[in-house]
């Protein structure tokens, strides 16, 4: 049963209590709510200007504010004169709100929710504010599965992403919001600034003549893979015949190949490199960071695709059958079929994906943070999606400076 949101009088103070904050909310079907005047104004430069008590025309302008989340529609609840507008600080339920949104006092059955939501999934028109994502990209709201979800700047009136808006729904919600940035399967969060991406990593030379290889997995199944690489072969880091399984090992291997790129396939486990015996015993375990500092110390340009564990996985809710898998051996497939095919770093990340096996970039290295990419892939009869595997590159230098990025093109904005 949904929760209903407490109906306060439209010109009521939402209070803060001075120990803790209490959650509080308003809904309100007068004009407007006090001190609302400018989030109203921005709603109104994307949402119809005719009102609706059609729950399948509904519009909803969302964004952040100060205290609270605030929802603007163009819905006249039957008996009432005026839109609904929602601020809350109690939720980050989208469907819980749209129902409260939908319905006065409480007077509605299961059956008539139900309802309410397969025309929120359906029809309904979602505009989310950009100060809607963390600086990382991802929503602070639970869309659910609504299928028309449009991200818009409310300060300026822009449509910054209408139809390219898709959801990737995890084991965990809230689902990601993200766009195609290149191919089938190579997304960006958040989804209005993919394009940016798109830009960014074409301009972001690949050099293969210059790139290194390395590996810290000892299954067999792996070490086939990469002898059969004439390219990763020839380009391997360490001694012949001699598993790198210590730092110091890592270390010596990064001097050799100071000022390259190097990319590193390993297994993680939480925040370490973790090495396995063939009986899946570990033998070692490399702090992650402890190795990216020292590509730092060496001017190494490292790119480390690290696949969970088949232990790790196991430890989650889901995650026991995927429909592509991506483990060391389907790593070592890609990268030799990415770096043949590969000028940029577009086409890098292009080429390692496929049908159902997806590539989340997302905001940081716009912001001179290392890059940071997640491989999903599809649970076996579900629309869930499993991370199996995350790729991060360390860049050897200012992002900014190098592809002529400016800050003030990705800003997110605040309201309040």
């Amino acid at each position: 049963m949904i929760t209903r949101i407490r109906r306060i009088a439209c010109l009521a103070t939402i209070l803060l209590s001075s120990a803790a904050a209490l959650s509080q909310s308003l809904i309100c079907r007068e004009p407007g709510i006090q001190g609302r005047d400018e989030n109203a104004a921005r709603a109104h430069r994307f949402l119809l200007p005719i009102d609706t008590s059609e729950i399948s025309k509904a519009e909803i302008y969302v964004e952040k504010t100060a205290k609270g989340i605030y929802f603007h529609s163009n819905f006249v609840t039957p008996g009432f004169d005026n839109p609904t507008k929602v601020l809350t600080n109690e939720t980050s339920d989208f469907e819980r709100v749209f129902v409260n949104l939908i319905f006065a006092g409480g007077k509605s059955t299961p059956y008539e929710q139900k309802a309410a939501l397969k025309e929120y999934r359906e029809h309904v028109q979602i505009y989310l504010d950009q100060s809607m994502f963390t600086e990382g990209g991802y929503p602070t709201i639970d869309v659910g599965d609504a299928t028309h979800v449009a991200i818009v700047d409310g300060k300026t009136g822009k449509l910054l992403a209408g139809n390219s808006v898709e959801r990737l729904d995890r084991a965990s919600p809230p689902p990601i919001l993200l766009s195609k940035i290149l191919g089938c399967c190579m997304y960006g969060i958040p989804p209005h600034l993919a394009e940016q991406y798109r830009q960014a990593l074409a301009q972001r030379r690949l050099d293969k003549s210059n790139v290194r290889f390395m590996s810290l997995v000892r299954d067999s199944g792996t070490e086939g893979a990469i002898n059969k690489s004439t390219s990763l072969r020839s380009a391997r880091l360490g001694e012949a015949g001699t598993p790198i399984v210590t730092l110091s090992q890592i270390e010596s291997a990064f001097r050799s190949a100071n000022g390259s790129t190097v990319i590193l396939v390993s297994h993680v486990e939480g925040t370490n490199f973790v090495v396995r015996d063939p009986a899946q015993n570990v033998t070692s375990t490399i702090p992650v960071d402890s190795v990216r500092a020292l590509a730092s110390k060496y001017n190494v340009e490292l790119v480390d695709l690290g696949c969970e564990t088949a232990q790790h996985l196991r430890t989650g809710t889901l995650g026991v059958g995927v429909t592509t898998k991506f483990n060391t051996v389907d790593a070592v497939h890609s990268l030799e079929r990415a770096l043949s095919q590969s000028q940029n770093y577009a086409d890098f990340f292009q080429a390692l994906t496929s049908e159902n096996l997806r590539i989340v970039v997302d905001h940081g290295f716009m912001q001179d943070w290392p890059l940071c990419a997640d491989v999903y892939a599809k649970e076996t009869g579900t629309s869930v999606w499993i991370k199996l595997a995350r790729i991060f590159v360390s860049f050897r230098q200012d992002k900014k400076r190098a592809l002529g990025i400016s800050t003030s093109s990705i800003e997110f904005y605040q309201h309040t």
